[in-house]
């Protein structure tokens, strides 16, 4: 996805906010290796609005180049996902990529749900295209924002 040669860093589909609640290791911003935050996070399912805050805590840090943080999971908040986003330089701005990551020792509401069913891969398949379509939207915004 390519955006404005000054882009800030997406946030995932069902992102609604966050708020910084430790700084980053040796002094650096909290958004820094190490900074710790309460992801909000809110989304439709079968028209009834959800809302829910999971601790996210910064792993990887390298300003315009890269940023990643995990989740925790709603019981213990063991790292449950892994989002990355991976900026390169391109002509026209940046290309960022979003990776994302089931972590084995942390148990997601996507996980626990896919683990009940016998077609996990449905659930998995709608999941992966929601969070494209999320993606897209938010770098879409991003660039018309950051083009004024």
């Amino acid at each position: 996805m390519l955006c404005p040669r000054h882009c800030a860093l997406p946030e995932p589909p069902s992102a609604s906010g966050r708020t910084w609640i430790r700084s980053g290791v040796d002094g650096f911003p909290a958004r820094a290796l190490g900074g710790r935050f309460e992801g909000h996070n809110r989304r439709v399912e079968n028209g009834v609005p959800r809302e829910w805050i999971r601790p996210c805590d910064v792993v990887a840090y390298d300003p315009a180049r890269l940023f990643a943080y995990t989740v925790g999971d709603r019981f213990e908040a063991t790292p449950a996902t892994r989002w990355s986003y991976l900026i390169t330089s391109a002509n026209e701005g940046c290309l960022v990529r979003q990776e994302f990551a089931h972590l084995p020792d942390g148990l997601s509401g996507l996980r626990l749900r896919a683990e009940e069913l016998d077609d996990a891969e449905v659930i998995i398949a709608v999941r992966r295209e929601e969070i494209r379509a999320g993606t897209t939207l938010t770098l879409e915004r991003m660039r018309i924002v950051l083009a004024d």
